[in-house]
């Protein structure tokens, strides 16, 4: 479990694979402290840091924005977007973007990444994937 500080302060992501059997993939983002859903892509991959990037990206084009801090399962398809989110603070941050940019992006074991996986259950339960 973890704590923020408000909306759009932490951003959950993980990927979906129920579906992967068709050739969809489902990468997505919701908001930590209110799990309002951001956004869901469905694609061939949610594998492919390329692709995990360019949803993190565009979710932030969307809101206008990054939040302060990523949260995802520790995989190798969320490197690169980490490296943006890091980044981005280490340039746009205010005060101490140093200490910011350190904590910009968490992994955390997919069970434990619960703001997302809590979604990934509703959609199983009402929807029988």
């Amino acid at each position: 479990m973890f704590w923020c500080a408000g909306s759009n302060n932490v951003w959950s992501s993980d990927g979906h694979d129920k579906l992967k059997a068709f050739g969809i993939a489902i990468y997505g983002f919701i908001d930590a402290w209110s799990r309002k859903v951001l956004r869901l892509d469905a694609g061939p991959s949610n594998n492919d840091p390329r692709c995990i990037a360019y949803h993190y990206l565009q979710t932030a084009l969307k809101l206008g924005g990054i939040p302060q801090q990523t949260c995802t399962a520790h995989g190798s398809e969320t490197g690169i977007m980490g490296v943006y989110q890091m980044a981005f603070l280490l340039l746009y941050g205010s005060g101490d973007t140093r200490e910011q940019s350190r904590h910009a992006h968490i992994f955390k074991t997919s069970p434990k990444n619960q703001k997302i996986e809590s979604l990934w259950s509703l959609v199983r339960k009402r929807r029988g994937l």
